[in-house]
């Protein structure tokens, strides 16, 4: 049998694992007679594929034979999103192939570096998969899969878009919806459930997707091994949706947020009497918050971390629940903020700083991020399609959003990732056209300069070892400028930016006591190059007086490295330490045990 290997298969967290060992378990109340199963959805870009390829997963990881064939021959995403690799080199045929005589059976099945876990791509578009899934080959090829494998896991077009999945459905013995929140309606919803129940399949029931959760203390701890890190609101009490029937099951996580299955109202089987709960979460998706809603990461006083004991290094550590986080993001576009109509175009974030406020101390700590930071970042195409997660620079993420509230809360995920999904109460972000309003605002300001800055046409020469006062076009290209042939440039910036930071607070509380209106006004001239969840003149007017300096600065550690050329040109890669960074996260956002 031909094989494939996976170059981007995503490691699951704790929390992950657990969420699908629900999903598995739910599904294995619903009898002993389930065994071919329909994974579809409403809409399209409510993740199917990637809830249908981590359920294939967790139940080849128990040690049962699955399939997962793709029928989605209208949009496949396996192949590119996995990097699907044949293991001799050639195009990997798909169900398309098979289904219009044009390859074999023995052709189109695949062994795959998972244990257990097998698959049937499904080829190239065709123009009437409807009608080809309708041929006798398709049911040969179940019949096979149901003689030989445990599981046969059939991911099938978004039902609302096509009718492909009843179709399937009518050949297997169950089905099941993937619904992620904030996108389809509840009447349509029931209109897809009722579809699928004419073919005479049997719903299983639903999987409540890419729901924001409130932020626990167990959501948010660092370290993967800690019991503290990986139980998501584990503990707090929740009511029960009123849009799903209540017999569903409770677990979260940042990317899939819940990953369980629901048993949708009206449909009654063996999991109903499970006693499963899920969370009414009341926080809003992407898509609300580019239709102008709520933001997800607004700082609202609901963060709650139940206590629970860290080892580290032989002693003992409670996350601090004294501090509140935030994330400070430059934007490497010259004008007003304004929504992208591309979802690819959004700006990259070339500057990142978590600021993170002690509120009973009074004092703050900056931690800044190397825009190449290799992290995991969420992709979608032009259309805000998801196309799953991908291992790349950090500054990437912004750009595939709207530009605005989108972006930012696309990367706040990112960088709470990057820190082990510690909570971020909420962001600001910047377009660097910004820099000079902001700059001129307190009258300039003076560093001493590090390197030689030159950009004769817009006539800055900053020599090194200069003492001088930036005005706004200085500080415009002191922060923002960089030689991209130069190697490791983006750092010799960053470092450039956390000196312009400590030095312009220090400015900002001198001129503040000599005008009490400084910091409305330093928001006037900026606003427009402005998004941002917090309220920001209240929150400067006292961040203002809390304690700063230079050593309460802090760098994600790690070193760069040269990426591989992509069509010819030459990219840097930041690889963080982890132990390094360990060390970093227990000491700024962990207390010791007393």
């Amino acid at each position: 049998m031909k094989s494939v290997t996976f170059e981007n298969l995503k490691k699951q967290n704790y929390t992950m694992k657990e969420s699908l060992r629900a999903l598995k378990t739910n599904i294995q109340f619903c009898g002993d007679d389930i065994c071919t199963i329909v994974v579809t959805s409403a809409m399209p870009n409510e993740g199917k594929s990637t809830v249908t390829m981590d359920l294939a997963r967790s139940f080849s990881e128990s040690g049962k034979r699955v399939l997962l064939i793709d029928t989605d021959m209208r949009k496949s995403v396996y192949v590119g999103r996995l990097r699907a690799v044949a293991s001799d080199g050639r195009e990997i045929y798909g169900l398309s192939h098979f289904l219009s005589g044009q390859k074999k059976l023995e052709d189109v099945l695949y062994g795959t570096t998972i244990p257990g876990l097998f698959m049937i791509f499904a080829g190239p578009s065709v123009p009437n998969p409807t009608e080809i899934l309708e041929k006798k080959y398709f049911t040969e090829l179940l019949n096979f899969a149901k003689e030989h494998f445990d599981y046969v896991l059939l991911d099938c077009a978004p039902i609302g878009a096509a009718i492909d999945a009843a179709v399937i459905a009518k050949h297997c013995d169950g089905a099941i919806l993937v619904i992620a929140q904030g996108m389809a309606s509840g009447r349509l919803i029931q209109t897809v459930k009722k579809q699928m129940e004419a073919s005479g399949v049997r719903v299983l029931g639903a999987v409540l997707n890419k729901v924001r959760m409130k932020k626990s203390g167990y959501e948010g701890g660092y370290y993967g091994g800690y019991y503290g890190s990986y139980y998501g609101n584990y503990g707090e009490q929740h009511e029960p949706s009123t849009k799903l029937h209540n017999a569903l099951y409770f677990m979260s996580g940042m990317m899939v947020v819940i990953l369980a299955l629901v048993i949708v109202a009206g449909v009654k089987t063996k999991a109903e009497n499970a006693g499963f709960h899920i969370a009414d979460d009341t926080e809003n998706s992407y898509e609300q918050q580019v239709a102008g809603q709520t933001d997800t990461t607004q700082d609202s006083g609901q963060e709650k971390w139940q206590e629970g004991v860290v080892a580290y290094q032989g002693k003992e550590y409670l996350y601090n629940t004294d501090i509140k986080t935030y994330l400070m993001m430059g934007v490497d576009i010259d004008g007003p903020v304004q929504q992208s109509s591309d979802y690819t175009q959004g700006g990259q974030s070339d500057a990142l700083f978590l600021l993170v406020v002690n509120n009973k101390t009074e004092q703050l700590q900056v931690i800044s991020i190397n825009r190449n930071t290799m992290a995991d970042i969420e992709l979608c195409d032009e259309e805000g399609i998801d196309m799953g997660p991908l291992k790349t620079q950090i500054c990437l993420q912004h750009a595939f959003g709207d530009g605005k509230r989108l972006s930012c809360s696309k990367t706040v995920d990112a960088v709470s990732g990057l820190f082990q999904n510690i909570p971020i109460s909420g962001y600001l972000a910047m377009n660097m056209g910004g820099i000079p309003q902001m700059n001129d605002a307190v009258g300039g300001v003076e560093v001493t300069v590090q390197q030689d800055i030159s950009f004769p046409k817009a006539g800055v020469n900053l020599k090194k070892g200069q003492k001088v006062t930036l005005n706004g076009t200085q500080a415009y290209y002191y922060l923002h400028g960089r030689d991209t042939e130069e190697y490791d440039s983006a750092t010799k910036r960053l470092q450039r930016e956390e000196q312009y930071i400590v030095a312009y607070m220090d400015k900002l509380k001198k001129v503040s006591t000599e005008n009490p209106d400084q910091v409305t006004e330093i928001y006037n001239s900026v606003s427009d190059y402005l998004v941002t969840s917090v309220d920001f003149t209240s929150m400067i007017e006292q961040l203002m007086n809390y304690g700063f300096s230079e050593d309460q600065m802090y760098t994600v550690p790690g070193k760069t490295v040269e990426g591989k050329p992509i069509d010819g040109k030459r990219y840097e890669e930041y690889h963080v330490d982890e132990d390094a960074m360990e060390e970093l996260i227990m000491k700024v956002f962990y207390t010791p045990v007393q």
